[in-house]
């Protein structure tokens, strides 16, 4: 993966004033960044850095905005997408010192302990608000600092004070930075979401509000809230996609988050806060088969490999007895039979095998024997989206994401038709008779997919 380091050879190409800045700034603080992780987040992280060795904000706009951007431009197919829109995250803005103050001040209860927010409070009200005033923090820098340090009287006996005072004025730098935006139109994701969320009840059920409250604060927001709404565009959405299918959600699951997407988008639109509403598109990989089984061998070593804890028992019992995502979600003790060895399900007999006997006492242990068999690994009972998502982490660990849980039934029904015949396998799986058994699987048995 490129590095800030790499296209070092590039930067020849620079203006005498960039490569200065190249060579001076940045290289020493962020040459090891990677270019396709220098997102919003990480530039915000680097100004800070950058704050800290006496950059203002000024600078960092006027000299180190377009030193990135001239950079990125050598290598754009390596770059992270939010590059293009670094230019306008930083607006211009003017952050008077004591408006910022007073607003950071606000939230000092909220985000620490009560007497840290009140050591902090008193340094702004008593250190920082007299010196300072209105000066604008946009032009803070080095000078500015020294000389706050030599007003203070903060010399080599006051190291512990001055790392305190120093450390107030710059999050309320950082602070008004992060909200200035607002101020500047230019509004993030996160806050409209969550207004979004103070109008949804009014037209939604109370249960539908809740799946989509649960959506925005689990996923969307950590994923998506620190982005500017103008930066939305399909790469942005695929991209997010992609992160929460590999944390176990369904492309079925994902069709409700793009619901609540684009509602969020909407409204929006509607406070005026974009032009309009993106028009997104995303492709969907289609299944090439309705059945898609994993390979045995596979499937075995990843069974023995992997004893996470619920994910690998839900596996076995889709795997090795056929229960479907209800069955395992319903199985309690009552219906597990030791002596004889098999699990009633339905008033069915499916036999246990051998090699899961171990797998139901670590069950037993971790669940005491009583309820559901199946929990999670803090006890709690288990949804059947809950079961889906512990299925697709395994599977997706063991490189087969193209897996469903149901393809796991499916694997069980075939190899059992060819173990015991067509009307025990029907008997074991709840099928009214053996010929509905066949209609669904006889395509299958007859291309040798057993």
């Amino acid at each position: 993966m490129y590095t800030l380091k790499d296209i070092a050879e590039q930067s020849s190409s620079l203006s005498p004033e960039l490569y200065s800045v190249w060579v001076n700034t940045i290289l020493p603080v962020a040459g090891h960044y990677r270019l396709d992780h220098f997102s919003f987040r990480t530039l915000e992280d680097f100004r800070q850095r950058l704050s800290r060795r006496g950059i203002s904000y000024r600078e960092f706009r006027a000299a180190i905005l377009p030193c990135l951007e001239s950079l990125f431009a050598f290598c754009p197919d390596h770059a992270h997408p939010d590059t293009a829109f670094f230019s306008r995250i930083y607006p211009e803005i003017i952050l008077p010192f004591e408006d910022w103050a007073i607003k950071w001040q606000q939230t000092l209860e909220e985000t620490f302990a009560s007497s840290t927010a009140a050591r902090y409070s008193r340094i702004l009200t008593h250190n920082l608000i007299p010196v300072l005033g209105k000066e604008d923090l946009t032009l803070w820098d080095k000078a500015r600092m020294d000389k706050l340090k030599s007003v203070l009287q903060c010399d080599e006996e006051k190291k512990s004070s001055w790392r305190q005072i120093s450390g107030v004025l710059y999050s309320v730098l950082d602070y008004g930075i992060a909200h200035a935006a607002l101020k500047a139109d230019i509004v993030s994701f996160r806050i409209a979401a969550l207004d979004w969320l103070e109008y949804a009840p009014q037209s939604l059920a109370p249960n539908t509000f809740a799946t989509y409250q649960s959506i925005v604060s689990k996923y969307m927001l950590p994923l998506l809230g620190d982005h500017p709404l103008f930066a939305f565009d399909d790469q942005l959405v695929t991209n997010y996609r992609r992160r929460v299918l590999a944390m176990g959600l369904s492309d079925g699951r994902f069709a409700i988050h793009w619901t609540v997407l684009t509602a969020i988008l909407r409204h929006a639109a509607e406070r005026g806060w974009i032009d309009k509403a993106p028009t997104l598109h995303i492709s969907y990989p289609k299944r090439k088969e309705a059945i898609q089984l994993p390979n045995p061998q596979c499937m075995e070593a990843a069974l023995l490999s992997d004893h996470s804890w619920p994910a690998s028992f839900i596996v076995h019992l889709a795997w090795d007895m056929g229960l479907t995502r209800e069955e395992i979600r319903d199985l309690t003790w009552d219906a597990i039979d030791p002596a004889s060895g098999v699990a009633l399900i339905d008033g069915r007999a499916v036999p246990i095998p051998d090699h899961l006997i171990h797998d139901f006492e670590t069950a037993r242990r971790e669940t005491g024997g009583v309820g559901n068999v199946v929990r999670s690994a803090r006890g709690k009972i288990l949804t059947a989206e809950n079961i889906s998502m512990n299925t697709r982490k395994f599977l997706s660990l063991h490189s087969m994401e193209h897996i469903r849980l149901a393809d796991l039934r499916h694997g069980y029904i075939l190899r059992t038709i060819n173990q015991v015949g067509v009307e025990e396998t029907a008997r074991r799986c709840g099928y009214k008779s053996p010929e509905v058994l066949l209609r669904l699987y006889g395509k299958y048995l007859k291309k040798g997919s057993v």
